[in-house]
């Protein structure tokens, strides 16, 4: 295993080839009123012990669910992670699968009692999976979605780990269940990967209200992520349903969140929002060289 390499471009550089990236998403001719990019400051450091970027802004939120896997799976092409679904909930009992008998141990006769599961509402129910990339139809060393026992969250939040031997070993999706009259249910942190609770070397989140649409993620040449972007619009209930609507924000994260990015894919489509994601990293040119876009449908 190699050690971490410490390759930070110049910021000059690395806007001229941000500018200049084929792979960066663009909205369509009519999306005049697409929102400017929201500037933040890095939200991550790098660890000068390890080399490695750490991210400062991740706190776990609401229920976390963790969903181990092993990169030596993927490398054998098949899939990689374990993925939470319908018949394999991820949730743990009073989210949305049934739960285990509740006894009294005060109660001489051992009374119990099985609370009812509560009713399914789920909007997204199916994904379409996109790819992107140099090597967009290659395997994936971490890949998970916001599935549960009903259905699909939408993406909040995404994070992502690379170790030294340009392996993606961990994966965070942050979800969060949106329902019929548009409110919003509770949030559900999601981690995967070979080392899926190990610490996220990038991690960002859209504002609450909003969802994910569109991610790109670059490692600027080095073993870390050190660049996520988010594209996001406003989850709303209109005349034809919850739909996506508004213009398209973005907001950028890492330790360098303005360099340019390896993969990215966005959908404008006002049904269309992720329900998850993968990635996989190479040496050659130390680049996330594929990548999986999950996106659900709303009906």
């Amino acid at each position: 295993m190699r050690l971490k390499t410490l390759v930070l471009a110049a910021s000059a550089a690395a806007l001229s080839v941000l500018g200049a990236c084929g792979d960066q998403p663009t909205a369509p001719a009519a999306a005049a009123d697409q929102a400017a990019e929201q500037r933040s400051a890095p939200t991550s450091i790098i660890d000068p012990t390890t080399g490695e970027a750490v991210a400062t802004n991740y706190n776990p939120a609401g229920t976390v669910v963790v969903i181990p896997g092993t990169s030596a799976l993927a490398r054998l092409g098949a899939q990689p992670l374990a993925y939470c679904t319908p018949y394999e909930p991820c949730e743990p009992c009073g989210f949305d699968q049934p739960c285990e008998p509740e006894c009294d141990p005060n109660d001489p006769n051992g009374g119990c009692y099985t609370p009812p599961p509560p009713p399914c509402s789920s909007l997204i129910t199916n994904y379409t999976e996109y790819r992107a990339g140099v090597e967009p139809y290659s395997f994936l060393e971490v890949s998970g979605t916001t599935s549960s026992s009903c259905g699909f969250l939408v993406v909040t939040g995404l994070g992502a780990r690379i170790n030294g031997s340009d392996d993606y070993t961990t994966l965070a999706l942050r979800g969060r269940r949106v329902n019929a009259d548009g409110s919003w249910g509770a949030t559900v942190d999601y981690r995967f990967g070979s080392s899926p609770n190990h610490s996220l070397e990038a991690f960002g989140e859209v504002p609450s209200g909003y969802a994910v649409t569109g991610v790109a993620i670059g490692q600027s040449g080095t073993e870390d992520v050190r660049t996520i972007v988010l594209y996001y619009r406003q989850v709303q209930l209109t005349s034809a349903g919850v739909r996506m609507v508004g213009p398209t924000y973005t907001a950028r994260f890492g330790a360098s969140p303005y360099n340019y990015t390896d993969a990215s894919y966005i959908t404008y489509n006002d049904n269309q929002v992720f329900v998850g994601a993968g990635f996989r990293s190479i040496d050659a040119g130390e680049k996330t060289a594929t990548m999986a876009a999950f996106v659900g449908t709303l009906p």
